[in-house]
């Protein structure tokens, strides 16, 4: 017998059993990380009915529960919120992809999305929050924590690592004004993996472990945490599961992490459902190389024969595939 044969060449982790599940009715919507968006880009593709951040990509958890209070809040941004780098006018509660020349289709965007999250919120289901950094930053002439610096002078802004006891209260505070106001949102919470090294990897250990007590904490009021981060550091823990970058994980790595995740939430009897949605999902994307052939023509008929078929046999779940109404 080979001295290898039972060797056991990864860790795997164990996932909590979600305490509620999730179907092609569910409505998510995700705030966090670039990691954060991958997932959601596979919710979407798997057709459950999940939303993005209205604010976009935010790394650090202390400006994530800022951009959440605001929209719990009845306020839209107005000129003044704004700041002008002399070519394009930025918003420091949101990513740089909400950022151009002029003003107004600035603010039009960003208070259109706003509105529609908070229309969401009121049909919500889930609300999954993707954790990143402790790192927090500061404008110091407006006195406004950041999610984005834009490429603004580092002079302009002051930074620090959150401690556990101001984050907890702040969460704390915020998740309650989220329950009184909507309490049938479940909450998921999870580490991203993407590591955050722009002061090295000590100082990217000790902010994931705060994030994980905070995780913790708020796990003990109700919050389900997946993990995500044990995942690609303890099972997968292998630099080929990362990106060229070394930071961000790789398509496969977020494909397996998302699997796990689907499992967890899931129930069984929905599997079927999703086989056959994934299914049509690839062929729908298979490019054909003579897209005005009769063949192609007729793969594409049946496509959406089977499209058809599919929404015909689940008319409760009305978001599938609903572009092909």
């Amino acid at each position: 017998m080979s001295s290898t044969q039972h060797v056991r060449l990864s860790t795997p982790v164990q996932v909590p059993l979600a305490p509620f599940g999730l179907d092609h009715s569910t409505l998510s919507m995700l705030i966090g990380s670039c990691f954060s968006t991958s997932i959601h880009d596979r919710l979407s593709n798997d057709q459950f009915q999940a939303r993005i951040s209205p604010f976009g990509i935010v790394y650090d958890a202390s400006a994530m529960a800022d951009q959440m209070t605001f929209l719990l809040s009845d306020h839209l941004f107005t000129k003044n919120d704004l700041l002008f780098d002399g070519e394009l006018y930025h918003s420091l509660i949101h990513h740089g992809s909400y950022s151009g020349p002029e003003s107004e289709t600035v603010l039009d965007r960003i208070n259109q999305d706003i509105i529609q999250a908070r229309h969401d919120l009121e049909q919500l289901d889930l609300l999954i929050l993707t954790w990143a950094s402790t790192r927090s930053f500061t404008h110091i002439q407006t006195g406004r924590r950041v999610s984005n610096n834009h490429q603004f002078p580092s002079s302009d802004f002051v930074s620090n690592y959150e401690k556990l006891d101001p984050l907890f209260s702040k969460y704390n505070s915020l998740l309650s004004t989220l329950s009184q106001k909507y309490p049938k949102i479940k909450l998921m919470i999870t580490i991203s993996p993407v590591r955050y090294l722009q002061d090295g990897a000590l100082a990217n250990t000790r902010s994931k472990s705060t994030l994980h007590l905070l995780a913790a904490e708020l796990e003990r009021q109700g919050a389900w945490v997946f993990p995500s981060f044990e995942m690609l550091n303890d099972e997968l823990r292998d630099y080929r599961f990362y990106n060229p970058d070394m930071i961000h994980p790789s398509a496969q790595a977020v494909d397996i992490i998302y699997d796990r995740l689907i499992s967890a939430l899931l129930p069984n009897e929905h599997h079927e459902l999703l086989d056959r949605i994934r299914k049509i999902w690839r062929s729908l994307n298979h490019r054909l190389l003579h897209p005005d052939s009769r063949l192609a023509k007729q793969f594409a008929a049946r496509r959406l024969e089977e499209v058809y078929q599919l929404r015909s046999e689940y008319p409760q779940y009305a978001g599938v595939f609903s572009a092909f109404k």
